[in-house]
């Protein structure tokens, strides 16, 4: 269990740094809703790193990006409802 601890609280601090990426967040609202993602997104490519101590790294990859891209469609449907709202 204790080895488990360390890679469990780096992995999430590498989740919670990427999801405070301020840089990002300007750039959203500079750009406007996100279209169409790629397969792979360039800011989890750090995630395959996680192979250097035993875990699949590009397993890890693929399934935080499907977090974020379902993150990304709830924010766009969000995005539209308080549109259609603004709208009445």
């Amino acid at each position: 269990m204790k080895p488990f601890l360390p890679i469990a609280a780096a992995i999430l601090t590498a989740l919670a740094l990427m999801a405070c990426d301020s840089r990002e967040a300007q750039r959203q609202k500079d750009v406007g809703p996100p279209s169409p993602t790629p397969a792979l997104r360039d800011e989890t490519k750090k995630l395959e790193g996680a192979a250097a101590v035993g875990i699949n790294g590009k397993q890890l990859r693929r399934s935080v990006d499907k977090v974020l891209d379902a993150n990304d469609e709830r924010n766009r449907q969000l995005q539209e409802a308080i549109k259609q709202l603004d709208e009445r």
